[in-house]
């Protein structure tokens, strides 16, 4: 490969390893891959803007070569690898973006007044607007400049780990300072910072979870309402006035959750209710409800 024309602007003392950074950047053991781009994939964008990913250009710092542990170079060496990542995810999806290449693509974001790292992680947030449309999941989109920062420190990890091999004493880094985490006895990735995770989250409450009142949401007794907030595409409510966002009929669940929180509000002590059983028979009596309502065991284990 040192005779590859594709790589003739690399420095071949450090080709072997870009190389072999290169291939462990882009999923092997104990590091995650990128979904929907293999190594082949990985190769071929990289030999067609080497000069480019491994600092060969104006502009650009760093290579895959700079891994090392034991001082700051790998923080040199995220910047090629944020250059190999963005390059990959713009050629594939190369026609949502205006301009050629990857390379003057890169171009628009070289501010005098900003750091490496500011001018990569802003073009990189800029891909990410452009290729947002052209993905069906989430997971096709570039991982956050988190998430991507904890992939390098385990690829570092993994290639200092390898440069050892033929030492008879290895000397291994804390694995918990880069980019796992011990929970629950268990070793497993640290995917990204609290503070997205906490956001991805708090995004996926939003679609998945709200209220489902039949009577407007208008009360606090509605689940949005007691948290402050509108209701949202999360919520299966009906006539709302908290910023009403679904007009489907209720649902039998949602019928079943009103009718149950009305037993336990109610005064029933003139009922003789004494258990749970005779509770239900008298949620679902069909005057309370209007409707008939199938109590199978599993209707009432969900509704309890």
């Amino acid at each position: 490969m040192r005779r590859d024309p594709d790589l003739a602007a690399i420095n071949p003392t450090i080709l072997p390893q870009v190389l072999q950074t290169l291939y462990v950047v882009s999923g092997c053991d104990y590091i995650s891959f990128f979904r929907g781009i293999g190594k082949a994939t990985f190769l071929r964008y990289f030999c067609q803007h080497a000069p480019f990913i491994t600092g060969c250009l104006p502009n650009t710092v760093g290579t895959l070569a700079e891994t090392s542990l034991n001082d700051d170079s790998h923080a040199q060496g995220f910047l090629a690898f944020l250059r190999l990542v963005g390059t990959t995810y713009f050629k594939k999806h190369a026609t949502g973006f205006d301009t050629p290449s990857p390379v003057e693509h890169f171009s628009k974001f070289l501010d005098p007044l900003a750091t490496p790292l500011q001018q990569h992680t802003a073009w990189l947030e800029d891909i990410r607007q452009n290729i947002w449309a052209r993905v069906s999941f989430e997971s096709d989109m570039i991982p956050s400049d988190d998430a991507l920062w904890r992939h390098w420190k385990r690829s570092c990890w993994v290639v200092d780990l390898w440069k050892q091999a033929d030492k008879n004493c290895m000397i291994i880094k804390p694995v918990t300072e880069h980019g796992w985490q011990i929970r629950d006895s268990n070793l497993t990735f640290d995917w990204d910072s609290s503070t997205n995770i906490d956001a991805v989250r708090q995004r996926v409450s939003v679609l998945t979870k709200g209220c489902r009142c039949v009577t407007g949401c208008s009360t606090a007794r509605c689940g949005c309402k007691k948290k402050s907030q509108l209701c949202s595409e999360g919520c299966d409510c009906s006539n709302c006035v908290n910023l009403a966002t679904a007009t489907t009929p209720p649902s039998d669940s949602a019928i079943a959750e009103v009718a149950v929180e009305e037993a336990f509000t109610t005064d029933r002590s003139h009922l003789h209710i004494d258990n749970i059983d005779e509770l239900m028979d008298w949620v679902f009596d069909e005057d309370i409800n209007n409707s008939t309502v199938d109590t199978d065991s599993s209707d009432e284990e969900d509704v309890i």
